[in-house]
Parts: structure tokens; sequence; C-alpha cells
């Protein structure tokens, strides 16, 4: 299965959507798909462009294995590559550093991931919010599960919307 967005988020999920929308492609990196060429995120990007997509997963539906699992590979096979600061940089500029950082400890407990240090050293999340979203990305299987009772994940993106924002998504489920 494959799934395409003309965009990568919307209004809802992220701080200045406009400028992330304009700044996702001003350093695109080229990759070679069999012999043909493409431009893509840069790896920075990707990182952030996925745990967008997965809190609004997380937000409208459920989180999945399957998209833990592609912020895992990118994590550890474009380690080196990766501008750690930046992506700390640019999930603040964009308001989604605490889920960000929650999806990184998420991933260094389930697949025992070392954190880079401008990760690690941003990471204020207590273990039990942590364990629940473990839980709740557990018992969402391989896609993640729409269910009105799967909230612990919200925990870790509340701070990003304002109390009518929360309400809004709470009536939207």
């Amino acid at each position: 299965m494959i799934e395409l967005h003309r965009f990568l988020t919307n209004d809802d999920f992220v701080r200045n959507i406009k400028e992330l929308q304009k700044e996702a492609w001003n350093k695109p990196i080229e990759l070679n798909i069999g012999e043909a060429k493409a431009l893509a995120l840069s790896w920075e990007m990707q990182v952030l462009h996925l745990c967008i997509h997965m809190a609004v997963h997380i937000t409208y539906g459920g989180l999945g294995l399957r998209q833990l699992s592609d912020l895992f590979v990118v994590l550890e096979t474009k380690r080196e590559l990766i501008d750690w600061n930046n992506v700390v940089y640019m999930s603040i500029k964009y308001d989604i550093e605490h889920f960000t950082n929650g999806i990184f400890l998420v991933c260094s407990k389930l697949f025992q991931m070392d954190l880079p240090y401008a990760i690690a050293s941003k990471n204020e999340i207590d273990n039990e919010k942590i364990e629940k979203l473990i839980d709740d990305i557990l018992s969402g299987g391989n896609f993640g599960k729409k269910n009105i009772q799967r909230t612990s994940a919200n925990v870790l993106i509340n701070n990003s919307y304002n109390t009518e924002d929360l309400k809004k998504m709470e009536f939207q489920k």
C-alpha cells in the first residue's frame, strides 16, 4: 500500500505551515530509483515530515508500527547524513518538538536505538508517558486503529495546540 499526499501537513498541526511548505524543498536531495533520478526532501525534512505525519495519524486514527518503522529505518540508515541540530531547530520552529522527542524515545526503547546527542539532550519526557505511547502504538497493530479510547498519545502532542484545538480534535474522533 502506498500513501500519497499533496501537502506535507495542514494548519491544524504545524505553526508556520506556509513557511514549512516553502522550506521543505529549499534543499532537496537527489536519489536514484532504479535507473531514474528523483528529487526528495532533505533527510532532516524527511524526519520532520514523518514525525508530523505520525502526529496527524495519532490524532485522527492511531499510529501503527509501520509508520514507526519507517522513521526508524531513516534514522538508522541515514544517521550520519542527518544534521541533528537542524532537526531540533526545525521541530522547535514548527512547534512539533515535544511529539518528535517522544517518538525518538519510543524508537530508542522499542528498537534499542541510540539517540543522537542533539536529541537525547533535549528529552524531558517522563518514562510513564513513553510507556503509554508505546502501549498505544502496539495496540494499534501494523497500521493503527481508530478508537476513541486511544488517547494516551495525545499527552505528547497536547502542548502543540491551544485548548480550543484539543476540544475540536476530541469531537472529530
